[in-house]
């Protein structure tokens, strides 16, 4: 042999500080790190027997997930061969406290194989939230169609996931199974128990890969999907939920939803209909993702009162939910029971939050038995610096008028006003007006009313006070020019005034006795 084309190779190569190198790999790298060669090398020709040793302490590489398992003391060891049949790496070993790697690796032109074993001792040292090892056990074996993978990884909580097949070539296809036992391990706070399965394959097309996999959850849910995932998302899905009541407690029956997803350029489009408790339906499409985000939404339920007791007859509604730069806008129309309508459109998210909403019922006695006629109601809701603040005004039957303005949120501050021009038609045996207004705060001890009101025959009336919490005490007073007009045979003025204040843990307000006014006895002519 040509000992000049024969080197023999002993050397050992140590940086005690290796964060000059931080420059050249573009990030900071701390740490320092050892290695010994010793073998042969035949450089014209590319050939080489090395048995390589060496290892680091404390690396750092500036990726948080990665300094955590690169910690401590982190050994390698391998034997790197190189000759005219191929390139060999054998008996890899690469170990610390938290990772474990072995494995054997032939690179061959027609034939290549490789075999790896590694385990994660904690997955929380990349993943807080989670604990427990990560086991995973791969091989790969070159054939004339391609590479074919078969790997097994054995999870935290027990999980486990395979994958097989031929993962490359224009025939390419890779079966896999995912197997989570509790589903609570991994979503602690969705309050949802039991294990998820999935099963299916993804293969090559000449759009990319398709894959087609059908997946079972929690509460019997099912689950399909199929379709192109890469290089761009178009798929097409299925689910169903036998029995929503455990989710939503209020509500039983089975949901059913199918549609397309899809990703573009502005993001992702969803086409989907689901078919829910009741009868309900809603059909969902639209840009879901982005700063253009843009969706249109159709909903019906034939009847609501399996959801309102006491309320019969169909809801829909229809609208769009747009983002934009200030927050989610809305523009939703929907007519319910006894042709009833309401609409809602403005900012219904961010600090700018400004919605308006008109609402009309055309007869409120089906709702209100003894009231008889329309109820139309409109407003606006915003939010302030103080708090979100409203101003409603509605009319209703007999020519009733109603106004709520102030804040109802933060320092509550509400201004109140009532009329009704003639009571009868709600009171029978009493004709005339009436009347109230006044404020309501809210307050440290508890909110504070200050009204008064004017009703039928003169009467008069003021409250003021603290009417709510622990402490509650109102004064009150009520003036009628004439109380003839209510009992018979009794003629002239009624004046009470009052006090009324919390008593006991529980006990209401109670009145506290005061002095009657002086009253003349009807029959001596007052």
């Amino acid at each position: 042999m040509d000992t000049g084309l024969l080197t023999q190779l002993k050397m050992t190569l140590e940086a005690q500080d290796i964060s000059r190198f931080s420059a050249l790999a573009g990030r900071d790298i701390a740490g320092a790190t050892a290695l010994a060669l010793n073998g042969t090398v035949t450089p014209l020709g590319g050939m080489f027997d090395l048995a390589i040793a060496g290892g680091t302490d404390d690396l750092e590489i500036g990726i948080e997930q990665a300094d955590a398992v690169l910690a401590g003391r982190t050994s390698l060891s391998m034997v790197a061969k190189r000759n005219e049949t191929g390139t060999y790496l054998r008996d890899l070993d690469l170990k610390n406290d938290a990772i474990d790697l072995t494995g054997n690796v032939e690179l061959r032109s027609e034939d290549s194989r490789a075999a790896l074993d590694f385990t994660l001792a904690d997955v929380g040292l990349v993943l807080p939230q989670y604990e427990g090892p990560i086991a995973v056990k791969a091989t790969a074996v070159q054939e004339a169609r391609g590479w074919v993978v078969d790997a097994v990884t054995d999870g935290p909580y027990d999980a486990a996931l395979t994958v097989s097949g031929l993962a490359t070539g224009e025939d390419a296809q890779i079966d896999f199974t995912a197997d989570i036992p509790r589903i609570e391990d991994f979503v602690p706070d969705a309050d949802i128990t039991g294990p998820v399965t999935a099963k299916g394959e993804l293969r090559q097309t000449p759009q990319g890969w398709e894959i087609n996999t059908d997946a079972s959850g929690p509460l019997d849910a099912q689950a399909s999907v199929r379709g192109l995932v890469t290089p761009r998302v178009d798929v097409a899905f299925d689910l169903s939920l036998p029995d929503i009541q455990p989710l939503v407690p209020q509500i039983s029956g089975g949901v059913e939803a199918s549609g397309t997803l899809e990703q573009t350029e502005q993001g992702f489009v969803v086409d989907t209909i689901a078919n829910g408790p009741y009868d309900s339906r809603v059909a969902l499409e639209g840009l879901a993702t982005g700063p253009d985000m843009a969706l249109r939404f159709d909903l019906t339920l034939p009847d609501v009162s399996p959801l309102a007791p006491g309320v019969n007859g169909p809801l829909a509604a229809q609208g769009t939910v747009r983002q934009q730069e200030d927050g989610i806008a809305v523009d939703v129309a929907a007519t319910g029971p006894y042709g009833s309508s309401a609409v809602v459109e403005g900012l219904a998210t961010g600090p700018n939050m400004a919605l308006s909403f008109d609402l009309s019922v055309p007869d409120l006695s089906p709702i209100a038995p003894g009231v008889n006629g329309p109820l139309s109601a409109t407003g606006d809701i915003r939010q302030t610096e103080d708090g979100i603040a409203v101003d409603v005004s509605a009319n209703g039957p007999y020519g009733s008028n109603a106004m709520v303005e102030g804040l109802v949120t933060g320092e509550v501050s509400m201004r109140f006003d009532v009329s009704v021009p003639n009571v009868n038609p709600l009171v029978p045996s009493v004709t005339g007006s009436f009347a109230a207004n006044g404020v309501a705060r809210q307050t440290e001890a508890g909110v504070v009313l200050d009204a008064s009101a004017s009703g039928p025959y003169g009467a008069r009336a003021t409250v003021e006070g603290l009417v709510t919490g622990p402490n509650a005490a109102v004064d009150f007073q009520l003036n009628m020019p004439d109380i003839g007009s209510l009992v018979e045979q009794v003629n002239g003025p009624l004046s009470v005034a009052g006090s009324a204040r919390r008593e006991g843990r529980h006990g209401g307000l109670t009145p506290m006795p005061m002095a009657p006014p002086a009253r003349r006895r009807p029959w001596l002519g007052w």
